[in-house]
């Protein structure tokens, strides 16, 4: 069975409200976020707003990488 550990909780926890403040600002810049979906799935929600910016997905990929190192070895 999968569980996170309390410190993988947390990172989920602070990244949804900031990613959520994140979502706010460019609404407030005048973007359309409703294309962006629900900032609750973070790695779905930075790759759609790096699209719609038209960045690169490096911010996404390194996302990924230090989760998953957190997931699994603390």
């Amino acid at each position: 069975m999968f569980i996170l550990s309390k410190s993988a909780f947390g990172n989920l926890l602070i990244n949804s409200f900031l990613t959520y403040q994140d979502c706010k600002m460019l609404k407030k810049c005048g973007y359309d976020t409703r294309q962006l979906g629900s900032y609750l799935i973070i790695p779905a929600y930075m790759y759609k707003r790096a699209r719609m910016l038209n960045q690169s997905q490096v911010c996404l990929v390194i996302w990924i990488v230090t989760f998953a190192i957190d997931v699994l070895f603390f």
